[in-house]
Formats: C-alpha cells, structure tokens, sequence
C-alpha cells in the first residue's frame, strides 16, 4: 500500500510512513485480513492477538459497517456487552483514576 513500509516480509501490518486520510503516520494498518484469535505480526515477531476479525482496507467494508451496527443496536436494545458480563461498571477507552 502507498505510504506505507512493511518492517518484515511475515508481518501482516504495516506503518504508515506518511498521513492517510484519518490514519496519522506511525501508527500500523493491517495489509491482510486478520481473524479473531490470530497474532498480530510485526518486525516479524508477534505483537499481540486480535480480540477481533481486522480487515485489511481491501475488504467487504460494507458487511463488517452493518456488524458493528448490530451490536450497537443489540447493546442498546439491553444485550450486555463483553464489559458488563465481566463486571466492569463504566465503558470508556482508558483507564479510569490515575495512571503511572
């Protein structure tokens, strides 16, 4: 993908050298469909798993936009999401109180 480098010729992501659209340059993009489960391979070591299936860009965008409007419909519609069942009060994208 233009501007962007494949750090290793196993990695599945890549780094953005250079701004795209919303992606700032320095963060990873995936260049291949990545399954829930999988590692997440970069410098050609993994880096985690996904926690969920990451399209590559090239990908039925369509199908996974409804996906994801299910679930905010189920979850408004009283289905407990994955942090409630595990017990956590509040959703927010970081950590709540002070962080070190």
């Amino acid at each position: 993908m233009h501007g962007t480098i494949r750090l290793s010729p196993r990695d599945n992501v890549a780094v953005v050298r250079q701004s795209l659209k919303e992606i700032p340059a320095g963060h990873k993009i995936a260049i291949v469909n990545i399954p829930k489960g999988s590692e997440i391979i970069k410098y050609g070591q993994s880096i985690g798993k996904a926690c969920v299936d990451i399209i590559d860009g090239q990908s039925d965008v369509q199908s996974k936009g409804t996906e994801i409007y299910l679930r905010i419909l189920r979850a408004a519609s009283g289905e407990l999401t994955r942090s409630e069942i595990l017990g956590h009060k509040e959703f927010v994208p970081w950590r709540i109180g002070p962080v070190m």
